[in-house]
């Protein structure tokens, strides 16, 4: 399910939900659940989204996973298409508060840099 809630773009995946915020000068993406290849159309649909509003108006994009339990490799990919386009505007990109699975899976395929410190 795709949809807006209280100025925020929402999309639902089986087992996880993401919320796109914006205000003038931040993009963020909430992550809560468990993020795995049943995520596939949410990731491509957030990720569309995120495009068009860096598009719009660049600024910096952080994906808040505090409440994501779970990510496996699936997830990878999500986060460098949004890194990706971030640097295409030139923008910064970074994840924070990731819980120890996610910081681990992060560091394990060499994307610790991604996380904010």
């Amino acid at each position: 399910m795709t949809g807006t809630r209280e100025g925020a773009f929402v999309r639902r995946a089986p087992y996880a939900t993401f919320v796109v915020r914006q205000d003038e000068r931040t993009i963020r993406v909430v992550v809560k659940g468990e993020i795995d290849m049943t995520c596939e159309d949410a990731f491509q649909d957030v990720a569309a989204h995120v495009e068009t509003l860096l598009d719009d108006q660049p600024r910096p994009v952080f994906v808040d996973t505090v409440a994501l339990s779970f990510c496996d490799a699936a997830g990878i990919p999500f986060l460098l298409r949004l890194e990706g386009a971030a640097l295409r505007t030139a923008t910064e990109f970074c994840v924070d508060n990731p819980q120890p699975r996610v910081r681990r899976l992060l560091e394990i395929v060499g994307l610790s840099h991604l996380i904010e410190t």
